[in-house]
C-alpha cells in the first residue's frame, strides 16, 4: 500500500486521517475492508513503536474487527495484541 509507505516516510503531509480516508475509497466493500485491515494494522504498529500502547491497541482491534482473516495484518494484529496483553512487548 503506497499510502502507508508515504505516511511512514512523512511524505505529502500524510496523516492518520488521510491514510484512513484513502483506505475507505471505493465502492467494493471487500476491497475497502482489506485496505482498512492493513491501514489499521500499520497505524497501530507506528503507535506501538512510538510508545502509545492504548492507541496501538485500538488500531489493532479495529484491524481484527474488519474480519479479513486471510490477511497477514489480521493475524499479526491478533498476535501483537496477545503479546501486549502478556506484557511481552
Amino acid at each position: 500500500m503506497r499510502t502507508i509507505s508515504r505516511y511512514y516516510l512523512g511524505e505529502d503531509k500524510m496523516t492518520e486521517q488521510s491514510v484512513l480516508a484513502e483506505a475507505r475509497k471505493g465502492k467494493d466493500d471487500k476491497k475497502v475492508n482489506e485496505r482498512l485491515c492493513a491501514a489499521y494494522y500499520y497505524l497501530g504498529v507506528k503507535r506501538l513503536v512510538a510508545g502509545k500502547r492504548k492507541e496501538a491497541t485500538d488500531y489493532f482491534t479495529k484491524s481484527i474487527e474488519t474480519g479479513v482473516k486471510d490477511f497477514d495484518e489480521y493475524s499479526s494484529a491478533k498476535a501483537l495484541l496477545e503479546l501486549m496483553e502478556k506484557k511481552k512487548i
